[in-house]
């Protein structure tokens, strides 16, 4: 509750509003005060997302080894890859892409014996992390049409993020 009213007021208050109310949210997950597992499973994700929106990378990277630690366990092999990105993102971050790579590459290959549809985010944050031109530019440009193409607004949102911050960090402004 404290995670979507929170999120209520920073969108229709601005952050200053919402802030209190997410970080509360946040302490919650961390310490799993009155959240059960299965609540945990279905809401990290999002959890992860406001965290880094706070810039609170602590959070994002505790709350994303959380978030990989409960889909193993449970065998959700679905939500694995998301949760597998969202701590790449945060070791990215952090400036760990040695551990960013593997975890890219564990998604990668969950999803490839699953089938499951999913952007290739966490390698499109690696590359633009990394300022690779040929293939940022490539999985940008492909990762947008498929998004697209799923409808996936929030992916369309990632995408474009990576690549502000690809182009930025190639100083081609413009196309940031």
């Amino acid at each position: 509750d404290l995670l979507l009213d929170g999120w209520v007021l920073l969108i229709t208050e601005g952050y200053a509003a919402g802030t209190p109310t997410l970080e509360r949210a946040l302490s919650a997950f961390r310490s799993r005060e009155s959240i059960s597992e299965e609540e945990e499973i279905r809401w990290l994700w999002f959890a992860c997302h406001t965290a880094y929106e706070l810039w609170d990378d602590e959070t994002w990277h505790e709350l994303s080894i959380r978030q990989v630690q409960l889909a193993r366990a449970a065998g959700a092999l679905a939500e694995l890859p998301i949760a597998l990105n969202s701590l790449a993102g945060a070791s990215l971050f952090a400036g760990d892409f040695a551990a960013a790579v593997a975890q890219i590459e564990e998604a990668e290959a969950v999803t490839e014996v699953t089938r499951n549809r999913l952007a290739p985010y966490g390698r499109l944050l690696l590359a633009a992390g990394q300022g690779r031109e040929a293939a940022g530019s490539e999985l940008i440009e492909s990762s947008k049409d498929e998004v697209v193409r799923r409808g996936e607004g929030l992916g369309l949102a990632v995408i474009n993020w990576a690549a502000a911050l690809f182009y930025n960090g190639l100083g081609r402004y413009a196309d940031a």
